[in-house]
């Protein structure tokens, strides 16, 4: 950001076929289709400078990508109205994890509007969105944030969310008109809404452990602690509802 101090956009690009398998030196950024990155470490009082803020990405349309959106430790961002086919296919070896979208560590962002699907077998993975904690000397630091996700036309696929809560600082959440094939959710923010969702299966853990997803039993937020359901429907193709629910501890509902 220091090049950079009004944010930037990325927009309107056309990125197919990015495989990383054979690059001559094996780095997991090679296989990334748009990548923006900060500046470690992580951690939840990360100093404002370490992070990559006030930027847009946008209209943008990845295809056989192994990661095709990647941030890490961003801060005050949107990735609107994307178009996305990430492949387990490609990039083989690489250690990224196959996703659409995906963010570590970040805080204060948008995802509105994303569609496409995955060009893998869904057995091996259909994840399409997924929210996740830094990793600092292999440890989990940093929980994403005060987030929104919205708009998100997935069906085929999966949204993976890894985040807390603390009764030191205020993180609010909203997931909201999206149609997928299933959530995870773990983590227990001061305010957590689920608006106009279409799921087949609903897999929901609040204050998780350590065994249970990234971050577990790392923070607790014991008080002040709100959540709201609307319009949220758990079925599949035969009319089953999969659903776990579990540990979600709030004094506002």
């Amino acid at each position: 950001n220091s090049h950079y101090p009004d944010g930037f956009v990325i927009e309107g690009n056309l990125i197919e076929n990015v495989d990383g398998t054979d690059a001559p030196i094996p780095l997991s950024n090679w296989g990334i289709g748009i990548g923006v990155a900060g500046s470690g470490p992580y951690d939840v009082n990360a100093d404002d400078s370490q992070y990559v803020k006030k930027f847009v990405i946008k209209n943008n349309r990845l295809y056989n990508v192994r990661q095709c959106i990647h941030v890490e430790l961003g801060k005050d961002f949107k990735i609107l109205n994307n178009e996305v086919y990430p492949s387990t296919l490609v990039s083989i070896g690489t250690g990224l994890t196959t996703a659409g979208v995906i963010t570590y560590g970040s805080v204060d962002f948008i995802i509105d509007g994303l569609s496409g699907h995955l060009l893998n077998d869904p057995s091996v993975t259909n994840r399409m969105v997924s929210i996740n904690w830094g990793v600092t000397s292999g440890k989990f630091a940093g929980p994403p944030r005060n987030f929104k996700l919205c708009n998100l036309h997935i069906p085929e696929s999966s949204i993976i969310v890894y985040t807390s809560g603390s009764d030191n600082w205020l993180n609010t959440t909203e997931l909201s008109n999206i149609t997928c094939s299933r959530i995870q959710w773990r983590g227990l923010p001061s305010s957590s809404k689920f608006n106009n969702i279409s799921t087949k299966e609903l897999d929901v853990i609040g204050q998780h452990l350590a065994t249970e997803g990234e971050g577990g039993g790392l923070y607790t937020r014991s008080k002040y602690t709100y959540t709201n359901w609307t319009n949220c429907v758990v079925q599949d193709d035969c009319n089953i509802s999969k659903y776990s629910f579990s540990r979600m501890y709030v004094d506002r509902i």
